[in-house]
């Protein structure tokens, strides 16, 4: 008769891990294992502790277990934005003064230059 194989356990699973934004770094104990989504070789019964992070967001920690989890979610959240700081310069403002205190300017004439000669002098 025959006797179908029995197929060893598997040692290493697949583990996609993916979410929201991406893509987003994703590192274990500070080894860069690149850019989610991304699929992972998990040993058997293994718990790995993997750090999510992008840029405008806030860091994340997922864990998953070899052979246990074929997928592993993460959702980033927005990193809270900070205002610039103003200028810090050390002239001191200059005082504003109203527009309808402002004196009206004064119109001039030329300076008699006798120097020059007159064109309309015969």
């Amino acid at each position: 008769p025959d006797v179908p194989e029995a197929h060893p356990p598997a040692t290493a699973f697949d583990v996609r891990v993916d979410g929201e934004p991406t893509p987003a770094r994703v590192t274990r104990g500070g080894a860069d294992l690149g850019d989610a989504p991304l699929t992972l070789r998990v040993p058997n019964g293994e718990r790995w502790t993997l750090e999510v992070s992008a840029e405008g967001y806030m860091p994340a920690t997922v864990e998953l277990v070899g052979g246990v989890e074929d997928v592993v979610r993460y959702e980033l959240r927005a990193a809270p934005t900070t205002s610039r700081p103003r200028s810090t310069s050390t002239r001191p403002p200059r005082p504003v003064t109203p527009e309808a205190s402002s004196p009206e300017p004064t119109p001039t004439r030329p300076a008699y230059r006798p120097e020059l000669p007159d064109p309309w002098d015969p």
